[in-house]
């Protein structure tokens, strides 16, 4: 899910200077559905690894046993709790289509970082 991107976030965090985190939700993709919001944006160009929104949703999907595993209720909490701790991260950009997918972010976000034991999961998943 998170690029590190040959360590420039931490260099620019070390040096003081704000990271942005956006699309983190991968244009929906990482909520693990393909269905779009009425009053999202119908069609949306692949941003994770994948050839396309599918296949993003698919990769996504790998991620369902930390749910299963009780680290997050679903996969936008996962995601949301996931790419928004990183200390290096100043500022983050999470895209929301109504109030409640905006109050489900906040919930996502005061449940504070994934343990360690998830983001091992998740790295395992990711690496195999």
């Amino acid at each position: 899910m998170l690029r590190h991107l040959g360590g420039v976030m931490h260099h620019a965090g070390k040096a003081g200077i704000g990271v942005k985190a956006i699309r983190i939700l991968a244009g929906g993709a990482l909520s693990g559905s393909e269905d779009r919001s009425p009053l999202g944006v119908p069609k949306v160009e692949p941003i994770a690894s994948g050839t396309s929104y599918a296949a993003d949703v698919q990769a996504a999907r790998r991620l369902l046993p930390l749910i299963g595993a009780g680290y997050a209720k679903d996969l936008v909490e996962l995601a949301l709790r996931f790419s928004a701790m990183p200390r290096d991260i100043s500022t983050v950009l999470v895209g929301t289509a109504s109030i409640a997918e905006l109050d489900h972010a906040v919930a996502a976000i005061n449940q504070g970082p994934l343990p360690a034991e998830a983001n091992a999961m998740i790295n395992q998943l990711q690496h195999g």
